[in-house]
């Protein structure tokens, strides 16, 4: 794959974890990504509305902005012991950061959704993916970094208390492969 060649012959980093641009993807992009040497990549949730992502319909992009509010589909925290490890780990997204809105009355109340899954993935020993996409942050960045800031304020609390621990999904490899050595 040319992005790793790139990557390596420039940078001298070794890519081997892949999150697809839009979300799109299928088992065959997931079995050529393993042929590349990829290790891990990120999926999508399981609801219906995060299905095939590159067939969007307005009823999909409702459900997926409303369920940042409200539970409107399945809970999101996740087993990371039962990752589908074939052909790589697939580690399922739980929720993006959605950027701070100017006049939003929803901003605080996506941070405290986030907050409250996090703590119910910790009360259940599961897992929870969270991620943002930096350039997101250019509007009202000094809105976006304070709230950045309170959610890692959050997420170290949760660590200090000993009921989380951080991991990069690089980390998830490592530990799913260090597991699976233990085992033997």
């Amino acid at each position: 794959m040319a992005s790793k060649k790139i990557a390596k012959d420039k940078f001298g980093v070794d890519l081997e974890s892949l999150v697809f641009p839009r979300n799109q993807y299928n088992d065959g992009v997931l079995e050529i990504a393993a042929a590349c040497d990829f290790k891990t990549a990120r999926i999508n949730p399981s609801d219906w509305f995060w299905k095939e992502t590159n067939h969007e319909n307005l009823l999909k992009k409702i459900f997926r902005t409303g369920d940042t509010l409200i539970p409107m589909g399945k809970p999101v925290y996740f087993d990371l012991d039962k990752c589908i490890q074939s052909p790589l780990i697939q580690i399922p997204a739980s929720r993006l950061l959605r950027p701070y809105k100017t006049g939003s009355i929803f901003n605080r109340r996506r941070i405290e959704r986030i907050k409250s899954e996090l703590k119910r993935a910790c009360d259940l020993h599961q897992s929870y993916h969270l991620w943002w996409h930096p350039h997101n942050f250019g509007f009202c960045p000094e809105e976006n970094i304070r709230v950045l800031e309170e959610l890692l304020k959050y997420v170290t609390g949760l660590i200090q208390q000993g009921d989380l621990s951080s991991l990069s999904m690089r980390g998830v490899y490592e530990k799913m492969n260090s597991d699976i050595e233990s085992d033997r």
